[in-house]
C-alpha cells in the first residue's frame, strides 16, 4: 500500500484524514514542530516525524520514500513569527520542490473558500499564491477550497460556544457586525476528509479544484442562534442597542458609580436618612440589572466602529479573539457550488444542524 505525507496532520482537519487513511491501510507519515502531539497517534500505525516544514531540509526528509502529499498546513491567525507568508507561501513552496526532488508526483492541496486574486483579506491573498504555485508546479495536483468546517474539536463552533457562554464577557452582550448578514455553508469534517482520501487515487480529479460546502446555507447571526437554542440560553436581538445601552449603564451605576459615591459619603459623615435613601435606590439598580441579565444580548455592529475597536484590541491584547483580518473575512459570504465534488466523489453530506448538539456536548464536558 502507498505511503502518504501528511502535512499538518495533527491538526483538527488533518486527524480525521490520517485516521480514515490508517483504516484504509495507507502507510501515514505526520510531520510536526510539536512532538508532544505524538501521542495523539498512538492508537494509529502512522509515522511521526519532528521538525519544521519551513525549512527546506525537513520538508526534502519528509518526502523521501512517500507516494503523494496530502498538504493542510495553515493557520487563520497570525502569531509571532508564524505569518500567513510564512505559513501558507513558504511551506507550500517548499513541499512542492521537495516532492519534485523526491519524485513525488501526487500532490492534493487544502485551499479556502474565498481565495481569489485580489482578495481583501492576507488570508485569502497568500492562500491564492500557494493555490498558483500548485497549479504551476506540474505535479498531479488536487486543490480543495472548504468552506467553515465544523466537527467535534472545531475551532469556529468551539469560539462562539464559549463567548456565548459569557467567558470573559460579564454584560452577556454580543455585537454581530453588520447585523451577522454573512452567509457561511459549513462542511463536515469527515466529509471534508473524504473528499481527501477518495480523491487520492482517483486519476479523474487531477488539476481540478474543488469548493467543499455542506448541504445548508445559514447567516452567521443564524448559527449563533442555532447554539443558543440547543444550549437552551435565553437570548434577545435588537437592531437598535436600547437594552445593551441600558445593560451597560446599570452595571457602571452598580459597580462603579455607587461605590465611590458611598466613599464621598463617609467623608461628608451622611446621617441616616441618607444612607437609607443611597441603599434603597442602590438595591433597586441592582435588582433592575439582575432582571436585565437574564437574556443575552445579540446587537448589530456596524464595521465602521467594528475595525477600530478591533486594532485597538490587537495593539493591547496579545492573542485577541479578532483580528483585522478575521473581521475582513466574516463579512464575505462563504457559499459555493459542491456539486461536482459532491459526485465525483460520493460524498453524502450532513448536516450541521444534525452533528451541533454532539459538538456542544463535547464542549460541555
Amino acid at each position: 500500500m502507498a505511503t502518504i505525507l501528511v502535512s499538518g496532520g495533527t491538526g483538527f482537519i488533518g486527524k480525521y484524514i490520517v485516521q480514515q487513511l490508517c483504516q484504509l491501510g495507507y502507510r501515514v507519515r505526520v510531520p510536526s514542530r510539536n512532538p508532544q502531539k505524538k501521542r495523539s497517534f498512538c492508537d494509529l500505525s502512522c509515522e511521526f516525524l519532528a521538525g519544521d516544514l519551513s525549512e527546506l531540509s525537513f520538508a526534502r526528509k519528509c518526502c523521501s520514500g512517500i507516494d503523494a502529499v496530502i498538504h493542510l498546513v495553515g493557520i487563520l491567525v497570525e502569531q509571532g513569527q508564524e505569518t500567513y507568508k510564512k505559513v501558507h507561501v513558504q511551506i507550500t513552496k517548499n513541499m512542492i520542490q521537495a516532492s519534485k526532488e523526491n519524485g513525488v508526483r501526487r500532490f492534493l492541496h487544502m485551499s479556502s473558500l474565498g481565495t481569489r486574486p485580489q482578495a481583501k483579506s492576507r488570508y485569502h491573498q497568500t492562500k491564492w499564491t500557494a493555490e498558483e504555485l500548485v497549479r504551476n508546479s506540474e505535479l498531479d495536483w488536487t486543490i480543495f477550497q472548504p468552506s467553515v468546517v465544523f466537527g467535534i474539536g472545531d475551532d469556529f463552533t468551539k469560539r462562539l460556544y464559549k463567548m456565548l457562554l459569557f467567558q470573559n464577557n460579564p454584560l452577556l452582550i454580543f455585537p454581530l457586525i453588520e447585523g451577522g448578514k454573512s452567509k457561511l455553508q459549513p462542511i463536515f469534517v469527515e466529509n471534508v476528509a473524504e473528499a481527501f482520501v477518495r480523491a487520492l487515487p482517483n486519476p479523474s480529479t487531477f488539476h481540478k479544484i474543488y469548493p467543499l460546502t455542506g448541504p445548508e446555507i445559514f447567516s452567521l447571526k443564524e448559527i449563533m442562534m442555532l447554539i443558543l437554542e440547543q444550549a437552551h440560553l435565553a437570548y434577545k436581538i435588537e437592531d437598535i442597542p436600547f437594552y445593551t445601552l441600558m445593560r451597560m449603564g446599570l452595571i457602571l451605576l452598580s459597580f462603579f458609580i455607587y461605590p465611590l459615591a458611598a466613599l464621598k459619603a463617609l467623608s461628608q459623615n451622611w446621617k441616616g436618612e441618607l444612607w437609607a435613601i443611597y441603599l434603597f435606590s442602590w438595591l433597586l439598580f441592582l435588582q433592575l440589572l439582575q432582571k436585565n441579565m437574564k437574556k443575552r444580548l445579540l446587537f448589530s455592529l456596524p464595521s465602521n466602529i467594528a475595525f477600530p475597536l478591533v486594532r485597538v484590541a490587537e495593539k493591547l491584547i496579545k492573542n485577541p479573539p479578532l483580528t483585522q483580518d478575521v473581521l475582513l473575512m466574516m463579512l464575505e459570504d462563504n457559499v459555493a457550488d459542491s456539486s461536482e465534488a459532491v459526485s465525483t466523489l460520493n460524498l453524502k453530506l450532513v448536516s450541521f444542524k444534525r452533528v451541533l448538539p454532539d459538538i456542544l456536548d463535547s464542549l460541555s464536558l
